[in-house]
């Protein structure tokens, strides 16, 4: 009895009950798993992976990863005027050596590739010299361009997103 007064009582003032099962990773939150992570829809993920297949690769000294399979999530922050990029991630997923990518936004698509390799186990801080000095056929970008990095697996058939920022 004293449960049915205290949801009246809810129910009166307009409070929400919870009906959500623990373990419904469905209804944690709109576009989010259990934990709390950013899922995307299929259709995201789709767009997602459209966007990578359309990128412009600078295959010159690296591979061009047409069709890699996201397997991890990487952000990405341009830092100490250009000369430093940050990274952070959720996890790493190789066991071996990963190679970092930098695209530049033309206005209609991403260009780039390879920069540099990124150390087994993953890397917060990569010099962005090599792009400074031309490797692959990348160049600095002029301040303000949208930029993205992405990490690959050595063979280029898994990947990170596109972690997109501005180039400062």
């Amino acid at each position: 009895m004293k449960s049915l007064l205290v949801l009246l009582l809810m129910v009166a003032v307009g409070c929400e009950v919870d009906t959500r099962s623990s373990g419904d990773a469905a209804s944690a939150a709109p576009n989010s798993d259990a934990q709390g992570t950013n899922v995307l829809s299929s259709a995201e993920e789709a767009a997602a992976q459209a966007e990578w297949d359309a990128i412009r690769w600078h295959t010159s000294s690296g591979p061009n990863c047409k069709g890699a399979v996201k397997v991890m999530t990487l952000s990405a922050r341009v830092t100490d005027g250009g000369n430093k990029v940050s990274f952070s991630w959720d996890h790493y997923p190789w066991s071996g050596m990963g190679v970092g990518h930098f695209f530049v936004w033309n206005g209609t698509g991403w260009s780039g590739g390879k920069f540099d390799w990124i150390r087994q186990g993953g890397q917060g801080t990569k010099l962005m010299e090599n792009v400074r000095e031309g490797y692959n056929g990348l160049h600095i970008p002029a301040s303000g361009t949208r930029v993205a990095f992405a990490w690959t697996d050595a063979d280029g058939r898994q990947r990170s997103n596109l972690a997109y920022t501005t180039w400062p």
